[in-house]
């Protein structure tokens, strides 16, 4: 192996890439965390909305069912007071697993404390389903800012990961790394640039292996939610990504000595 490609080459390329994708899997999973926040922050609006809603109706109607309304409109309230967004360390790492997993098509189940929700949070929001309040036809209301009816409450908070966003920072990482990181010239074309890809992200993986042990040491994440399988497949998917991306550049180094 190492006499088809150098050493220096391997090793440049291994640390170059798994340094970049390691930052841009960080970034994703605080973007996966900013994108949770924003559900949970809407639902609390949501909330507010419909207190507004129901003390208006209340004001307008008479007798048990003024009653009723101004209950709503106080449950909305105590409700919405509650609900904060989830923290993001040291539950950054759930966001990271989730989305690594995705990769090899496996949804795993995070419960609202391993994203980060405190518990008062979490109250509220088992409160709102077991109520049945989310995808309630009774807050189908009007939206001032909108202008129109719009459902409130349409759905649960749900994590959404994008799988294909990773097999995208594979090929973009691994092909950046590998243009710059193998410097020497070989006789056999495109080859060593295969090779050096393959291995590029294996530091990033021993990298996600040792986060998930410590993540599970720690009790951030679940033995359940660790999903070694997925992680395996998503290995595998990473080498055959890195190198196609590797031949690719190799391809077009070939032709530019041509």
């Amino acid at each position: 192996m190492i006499g088809i490609a150098n050493r220096k080459d391997i090793l440049r390329t291994m640390f170059l890439a798994s340094s970049i994708f390691l930052v841009l899997s960080t970034f994703y999973a605080v973007f996966l965390h900013a994108q949770y926040s924003g559900q949970i922050n809407n639902i609390r609006l949501d909330l507010l909305a419909i207190k507004d809603w129901y003390q208006g109706k209340a004001e307008k109607a008479t007798g048990l069912e003024a009653q009723e309304y101004r209950q709503i409109a106080k449950t909305a309230e105590n409700l919405a007071d509650k609900i904060t967004g989830p923290s993001l360390n040291p539950y950054a790492y759930a966001y990271l697993n989730y989305w690594i997993s995705s990769a090899a098509f496996t949804e795993i189940l995070l419960s609202y404390k391993e994203l980060g929700l405190n518990n008062e949070t979490i109250s509220a929001l088992e409160t709102l389903e077991m109520q049945g309040w989310f995808n309630n036809q009774s807050f189908y209301i009007f939206d001032l800012a909108r202008g129109d009816y719009v459902q409130k409450l349409a759905s649960k908070p749900k994590l959404h990961a994008y799988f294909w966003t990773y097999y995208l920072f594979v090929l973009i990482v691994v092909g950046i790394s590998v243009w710059i990181g193998v410097k020497s010239k070989y006789d056999v074309h495109v080859v060593p640039e295969v090779m050096c890809g393959a291995l590029s992200l294996i530091p990033f993986w021993v990298a996600i292996f040792m986060g998930s042990l410590l993540a599970l040491l720690l009790g951030i994440i679940r033995p359940e939610n660790v999903p070694f399988g997925a992680y395996l497949a998503s290995l595998v998917i990473t080498i055959i990504l890195s190198a196609f991306a590797g031949a690719i550049v190799g391809l077009i180094k070939k032709r530019e000595e041509i």
